[in-house]
Parts: C-alpha cells; structure tokens; sequence
C-alpha cells in the first residue's frame, strides 16, 4: 500500500522499483490504522517471524496491510518459505509471471473517474515502451488486474499483492480516493498505479533490506519475508536513489531509471537470449556511453532509453563488440576490432556485448556516426543524422536486434 510520503508494496524486480509507502506522521494515522489491536496475535508473530515490520498491521478485507503498500492474505502469511538477500539493488518475489510473451489486461473501475482511466492509459505506456516480454493493455471487462477505489481518511495512497504460484499477476490494485480527487496530476497517480503494478508481477521494494533509505527513521529490514527477496542478476549492488519501486517517495512524477529497464528486461526478457543496450550522455563530456546497464543516472551521465538489443554471451555466429575510450577526448568507440592501435590515446576496456558482423535473421544494421567538433561516437539504427554538419557518418559498425 502506498502512504505518503509514499509506501509501497512488494517486490522489485529488483530490477530493481511499489512505490510507496508514503511516509506519513503518528498523528495522521487513520482509525483503520489504529486497529492493530484486531491483529491476532498469532499473525503478528507470523509477520515478525517472516521479516516484517509489524508497527502497523492493517486489517483490511480478507487479509492484512503491512509495510504501507503490501496486502497479504491469511494464506499468504502460512506459507513459511523465505529468500534473504542484503543488498540494496533489484529484488523480485519467488513467484513470477510465466507464459511469455504475454499480454496482460488492465480494467478501471467504473466508480473511478476519468483521471485514473487516463493515469492507468499513462502507467501502462510506460511499461510498454520498454519492451518487455510482458505487455499492458486496458479493457473494460474481463482484464485480470482490476484498479479499484476505497476511501480511507489516511496517508495510505494504495496497495497490491504479490503474483500467484500459478505464475498470474495479483488480481487487484487499490487506490485510495482520499488521496486522489478528480483534481490530481495524472503524472503523479500514474506513478503509483506504475509502483503497484510492478508489485502484481513481482517487484519487491528496491530498498527492502533498509527501508529508512527512502522512508527515513530508524534502520529496518523488511526482510526476505514469505514471498523472497531475489537479486536480480546484473543490477546493482549499490543504493539506487531513483528506482521506482523504492518504498517511500516524497510524491511527484516518477518513472523507470535505467536500472529499473535493465533489470525488468531481465526478469521478463522480450527473447530469452536478448538484453537491451542502453544509452547514455554526457552533455558535460560530450560523450555517449552504450551498455549493458553498470551505469548509474547522475550529474554527468543521462539515461536517454534503449537503442537496440544484443547478446550478453557469445552464441555462434556472435562477435564481441569491444568498446574503447578515451580520457583525452572523454569518448566511447564501439568496434568489432580487438587489437585496435591504442596510439596512446584509446584504452581498450573490453567487451560491451555481442552482436553480428554480418545481417543474421532478424537483425538491422547499428549505423556509427562520429563528430569532430565534440570529440564523440554515436551508434544508432536509422540514418537519420545524414546531411547534418556536425555528424560524420562511417558506415554499418555492426548488426544487432531492434527494440
């Protein structure tokens, strides 16, 4: 469930980003919040048991509220099973969607307004646009996630559950009508239907193992709790401040870093032999960076999206794509040639990842361009900076997958 400053429940993919649990004070606890009293005993000791924090316990429907955004039924708690992981990157639940591809529907209900319908159009393009093997349409009847209202006088903005052992996603999304009139910034409630979707198919809260991270106060782990905390391979193992599936956020618009695209590609792969190359600039270097993920957004480094996809092992017919830079040009070079002369200028740093030099079923040309005015090299997968004066084209680099 969301609070605000935003709470948020579940897993992340830990590819990496539900947003929230919005932080809220003692004082604007509601009265359903005030119930933990008709918590059994016997649940919260469950709850501590499987790593929760049981300072408010919920008790809402057929199940239980805990960590701001989470809903877990009586069912839920009685499964014991637990994964713990400590470290502050990109988590998924042990329950997974399966089956993909797959198309997942989405309805709102029809006692929200119009506001939460185009919220819902915004959150579902998001996830489109970085092509996963998972895709997000809305319906109006029959959709296997539903976004419903309730009104709670609270801090509380939402919440969701985890996927089933059946491999489908949780059923529901509650919003809380409280926090969200027909006056709010789509952006904003965009951002915590984004939060909790990523909750149904499995992302736990990127700062899981210390919730004060996002949430401030005192040091806690949430822990592996019953439904695990599984790294997901190759983000990383360091805080990542901007994810959105961060437990609490101070509210406003926010969207996938580049870890939350690397990581949600990883988990739910467009082709299971494919990863996504993402771009990078620096304005301040005047320099483009293309990888794997290993890099994080910050002063000198904007993510930009994804350019293509490529391979991250050598399968046959791959060759490695080496990538160089330059300190005295403050440059990346991507090529095909491994023993390029570095001519005290070029520091060979290995291999950026695999791809074709020859055009293999399915895959485009990855067109290089480079500018003498700033010192940079560009891949991209058109032609379109033919003709301007600052691009050089220099012909095909290599051939990759598109997006």
């Amino acid at each position: 469930m969301i609070k605000k400053r935003i709470t948020y429940i579940a897993l992340m993919l830990c590819l990496t980003t539900g947003l929230f649990s919005c932080k809220k004070n003692e004082g604007d606890l509601s009265k359903a919040d005030q119930k933990k009293s008709q918590v059994p005993d016997e649940i919260i000791a469950s709850l501590k048991s499987a790593g929760y924090n049981t300072s408010s316990v919920i008790k809402r429907d057929n199940g239980y509220i805990v960590e701001g955004d989470i809903f877990l039924t009586e069912a839920d708690i009685a499964n014991s099973s637990a994964l713990r992981t400590s470290k502050t990157d990109q988590y998924r639940t042990t329950n997974i969607i399966t089956g993909l591809p797959r198309v997942i529907t989405i309805a709102v209900s029809s006692s929200l307004g119009s506001n939460f319908v185009q919220a819902t159009d915004k959150a579902i393009s998001r996830y489109n646009g970085i092509f996963l093997g998972l895709r997000f349409e809305r319906v109006t009847s029959g959709a296997e996630i539903t976004i419903n209202g309730f009104y709670d006088v609270s801090g509380i903005l939402g919440y969701a559950g985890f996927p089933t052992a059946s491999g489908n996603p949780y059923n529901l999304i509650n919003l809380n009508t409280y926090q969200f009139g027909t006056g709010s910034n789509i952006d904003y409630v965009a951002t915590v239907i984004q939060h909790e979707l990523g909750h149904t198919i499995g992302m736990r809260h990127t700062d899981y193992m210390d919730r004060s991270y996002s949430c401030g106060g005192a040091y806690y782990n949430e822990g592996p709790s019953i439904e695990g905390a599984i790294k997901v391979p190759n983000t990383p193992a360091v805080a990542d401040p901007n994810s959105f599936m961060l437990s609490c956020t101070p509210g406003g618009n926010r969207t996938f870093n580049s870890y939350d695209v690397f990581g949600l590609n990883a988990l739910y792969p467009k082709n299971s032999d494919r990863r996504p190359v993402l771009v990078y600039y620096s304005n301040q270097g005047a320099d483009h960076y293309f990888g794997m993920g290993g890099m994080t957004t910050n002063s000198y480094w904007n993510f930009e999206g994804i350019t293509f996809y490529a391979h991250n092992s050598q399968l046959p017919g791959t060759v490695p794509i080496y990538v160089y830079y330059s300190n005295q040009g403050a440059d990346h070079y991507y090529t095909t040639n491994g023993n390029m002369n570095l001519a005290n200028y070029w520091e060979n740093q290995g291999v950026a990842f695999y791809a074709y030099n020859y055009q293999a079923p399915g895959t485009i040309p990855v067109y290089g361009y480079y500018s003498l005015q700033g010192a940079d090299h560009y891949l991209m997968t058109t032609r379109g900076l033919d003709g301007q004066s600052y691009w050089n084209y220099e012909g095909i680099a290599f051939y990759a997958f598109p997006r």
